[in-house]
């Protein structure tokens, strides 16, 4: 019992430890924005599309994506190199990836704890504090991103920063009856060739996990739009991929 005591004190002084590094936007003696990036409002009004990897991305006008401001999650930078951010969390997208981050032209955002914080690019790089799914979205980018669970919430949180209305979900949802309808052997991705998480059912089972997490960003929700129809992500409008792209191809960037 006493070891078990010495554990849990131990942990919460871990705890306290972290917490106070992340309120002061650092970790691992790395600035949050170490480059001085404008980020909080940079877009504001501006429309956007958070590009996901889900394969009800696919169909979309990648032509007319140019109209408008891209956040490209994990792999999906890959297919849309010429997005305006790149952001993602775990290691593993530096082991995998195949685009020259040197050669990136826009802005990397990154969870402050991934070691491409302590490498010098030509890029741009902004560092997050990842905030836990308990936590609220926030309204600052000093005040991190949520959440901690799922990229593609970090993203929508960046967008929401970022001042950008309307904002696209593109390729982050799944059709409620896909159980069904998706046969999942030929993959869920929009990319065949993803490089991502090859583990398809690890793949859904987080995917499910963030699924209630996106009521979070209930007072932001007006602004929000989920393309896919009849998607598990109910908690914003939703449209038709067509009637994406025929929005988008009438926008002036």
């Amino acid at each position: 019992m006493a070891f078990l005591h010495l554990v849990q004190a131990q942990k919460q002084a871990q705890n306290k430890t972290w917490n106070a590094l992340m309120k002061k936007g650092w970790l691992d003696g790395k600035p949050i924005n170490p480059n001085n990036i404008n980020i909080d409002g940079a877009h504001q009004g501006k429309p956007c599309a958070v590009i996901g990897s889900g394969y009800t991305g696919r169909g979309v006008d990648s032509l007319a994506l140019k109209n408008i401001i891209t956040i490209a999650i994990n792999h999906t930078i890959e297919q849309y190199p010429k997005s305006d951010y790149l952001i993602f969390q775990d290691h593993r997208f530096l082991k995998l990836n195949k685009l020259d981050l040197d050669e990136y032209g826009g802005t990397i955002v990154v969870a402050n704890s991934n070691p491409i914080n302590g490498k010098t690019l030509k890029s741009k790089i902004v560092s997050f504090v990842p905030i836990q799914a308990d936590g609220k979205v926030s309204a600052h980018f000093s005040g991190g991103l949520y959440s901690r669970i799922s990229t593609g919430l970090c993203a929508l949180n960046l967008a929401i920063v970022l001042g950008c209305k309307p904002i696209y979900l593109i390729g982050c949802d799944m059709p409620k009856d896909w159980r069904d309808t998706v046969d999942v052997s030929e993959g869920i991705h929009s990319d065949p060739n993803y490089r991502g998480a090859v583990d398809t059912i690890l793949a859904l089972e987080g995917y499910e996990k963030s699924l209630k997490l996106y009521g979070k960003f209930g007072k932001y929700a007006d602004r929000i739009i989920n393309v896919c129809e009849n998607g598990c992500i109910d908690s914003f409008r939703q449209i038709r991929m067509d009637m994406f792209n025929k929005k988008i191809g009438e926008v002036k960037k």
